[in-house]
């Protein structure tokens, strides 16, 4: 499936990846860094990863493959983040 919209914002390191533009119908979050959009018909409309330039983790991702193929291109021009033990982010 190819995405309708990918957005990335390089500030926040947030990813977006937008699927379909059907009706709302719940969220799911994944794990403090990712949250699933559903349709109503139980389709996924969108999924949101946070600290993406970390690495994105596909378990339980809707259309995992396409996630990553939609991220590398924004994710190739950011520096990669590394968790320096509660010190801030810097780049690697």
């Amino acid at each position: 499936m190819a995405p309708r919209t990918v957005l990335y914002d390089e500030d926040d390191d947030v990813l977006v990846v937008r699927f379909s533009d059907a009706p709302y119908g719940w969220a799911a979050e994944l794990d403090a860094d990712r949250r699933v959009f559903y349709a109503q018909d139980g389709s996924p409309l969108a999924v949101i990863v946070e600290r993406a330039s970390r690495g994105i983790d596909t378990r339980e991702l809707p259309h995992a493959e396409t996630v990553l193929a939609a991220a590398a291109p924004a994710l190739a021009r950011r520096p990669k983040q590394v968790d320096d033990g509660g010190m801030g982010r810097h780049a690697a």
